[in-house]
C-alpha cells in the first residue's frame, strides 16, 4: 500500500509539470487577433530604422511607392471618402516603414503597435516569423482600409498580398538562375544594368543576395511553422499518456505496453523542443545581423551594413527557454516512474503475501515423475 502510494506522489509531480508545460504553449497562441486574443506574448520585435544611407535610400524608396499606391487607390475610386481632402494626408496613407511602428512577432501571428496602443493584431498563416512577410500583410491590411471594396475584408487581402509575394520572389528567383549567364533582354529591362563584358542581362550580386535571402526567410518559416505545429501536438499527446499512466497506477493495472510510447513520445517533445529552442535563439542572432553598428566601435566605413531592423527579445522567447527546462526535468521523471512501473508487479507479489498467508506460489521444486522398472526380474 506504501508503494502504490508513493507511485501517486511521483505521479502527481509529473502530472503537475506536464500540465504547466502544456499551458506555456498558450502564449504562442497569442498576436493573432485584436477582438478573440487582445494579448501578445511576442517571440521578438523589430521596428524599421534605416539607419546607413543604403537603408535610408532603400526604405525612402518603399515609402515613396506606397504613398503612390495609396494615392492610385484613393483617385480610382477605391476609397468611401472621396469627399474628405484629409483622406491624402500622410498619416492616412500606408505608413508601414514608418519608424514610429513596432511590430510584436510571434509563431503564429502579430501584432502592430505605435508608442501609445496597439493597432491591430492579426494571423500570419504559414508565413510564421517571416519579417518580410509581416510588412507585405501590413500592406494588404492597410489597403483594404483605404478601399470600399475590401473594407471589411482585411484578412482576406492581407493573405492575397502574401500569397503574391510569395508568387513573385519564387518567380525572380527562377528568372535569376535562368538567365545570370544569358545575353537576355528581357534581363537589361528589368535590372537596368549591362556587365562588364558588355553583355545585357547582367545580373548584380546585390539583387540575387536580396532575393535568395527573402526566398530562404520564406522557405524556414514555412518549415518552421509545420515544425511548432508538430511540437505542440506532441506535448498534447504526451498529456493523454500521462493521464492513461496514472489510471493504471490508480487502479493498479499493469500494462507493460504503455511504457513504449510514453518514452517515445517523451523523447521526441524533448528533442522537438530543443530543436525549436536552439532554432528561435538563432534566428534572433540572424536577424540581429541587420541592426545598425555600433557607432562608438566604428571609425571608418559607416554603411557598411544595411541598418535596417533594431530587434529585441520578447517575452515569449522567455517563456519559451523557462518551458524547455521544465519539459527536460519532466523527462527524468518520467523515466523515473516508468522504471518503478515495470518494477512494481515484484513488490505487489511480496505484499500480498504479507497480507495474505494463504497465497500461493509456484513451487521451484518439481514433481519427479514415477517410473516403471521393466528389465528382467531377478531371482535368488
Amino acid at each position: 500500500m506504501f508503494f502504490l502510494f508513493k507511485k501517486l506522489l511521483v505521479w502527481s509531480v509529473l502530472l503537475s509539470l506536464t500540465l504547466t508545460q502544456l499551458l506555456l504553449y498558450l502564449p504562442n497562441l497569442t498576436c493573432t487577433s485584436t477582438s478573440t486574443l487582445p494579448v501578445c506574448t511576442p517571440q521578438f520585435n523589430f521596428a524599421i530604422v534605416g539607419s546607413s544611407t543604403t537603408a535610408k535610400e532603400f526604405i525612402g524608396s518603399i515609402r515613396q511607392f506606397l504613398k503612390l499606391l495609396s494615392y492610385l487607390t484613393i483617385d480610382m475610386g477605391w476609397s468611401n471618402e472621396l469627399t474628405d481632402s484629409s483622406i491624402y494626408d500622410d498619416a492616412n496613407l500606408i505608413d508601414t516603414f514608418s519608424a514610429d511602428n513596432v511590430y510584436n512577432v510571434n509563431y503564429f501571428g502579430y501584432c502592430k503597435r505605435n508608442a501609445t496602443k496597439t493597432i491591430y493584431c492579426m494571423g500570419s498563416g504559414d508565413a510564421g516569423m517571416d519579417i518580410l512577410g509581416v510588412l507585405v500583410r501590413d500592406i494588404g491590411s492597410q489597403l483594404s482600409k483605404l478601399s470600399t471594396v475590401h473594407e471589411n475584408n482585411t484578412v482576406l487581402l492581407s493573405n492575397s498580398m502574401v500569397f503574391t509575394y510569395h508568387l513573385a520572389l519564387k518567380s525572380l528567383r527562377a528568372f535569376f538562375k535562368k538567365n545570370q549567364a544569358k545575353d537576355n533582354f528581357l534581363s537589361s529591362l528589368l535590372i537596368g544594368d549591362v556587365g562588364n563584358d558588355g553583355k545585357s542581362g547582367y545580373v548584380p550580386k546585390s539583387y540575387d543576395k536580396g532575393v535568395e535571402f527573402a526566398y530562404s526567410l520564406m522557405k524556414f518559416n514555412q518549415i518552421y511553422f509545420y515544425f511548432q505545429t508538430f511540437e505542440m501536438s506532441m506535448s498534447c499527446l504526451y498529456v493523454i499518456l500521462i493521464f492513461i499512466f496514472g489510471t493504471t497506477i490508480f487502479l493498479n493495472l499493469k500494462i507493460k505496453l504503455l511504457t513504449i510510447p510514453l518514452k517515445l513520445v517523451t523523447l521526441v517533445l524533448l528533442l522537438a523542443s530543443t530543436v525549436t529552442f536552439s532554432v528561435t535563439g538563432l534566428y534572433l542572432v540572424a536577424l540581429k545581423a541587420m541592426e545598425p553598428p555600433d557607432t562608438s566601435q566604428q571609425v571608418a566605413e559607416p554603411d557598411f551594413k544595411w541598418g535596417l531592423l533594431e530587434i529585441s527579445v520578447g517575452s515569449g522567447f522567455i517563456i519559451g527557454f523557462v518551458r524547455y527546462f521544465i519539459q527536460f526535468f519532466m523527462c527524468i521523471i518520467t523515466f523515473i516512474c516508468v522504471r518503478h512501473y515495470k518494477t512494481s508487479s515484484k513488490e505487489d507479489k511480496k505484499s500480498l503475501q504479507k497480507e495474505n498467508p494463504n497465497y500461493m506460489v509456484e513451487s521451484p521444486i518439481k514433481s519427479v515423475p514415477n517410473y516403471r522398472y521393466k528389465g528382467p526380474s531377478l531371482s535368488v
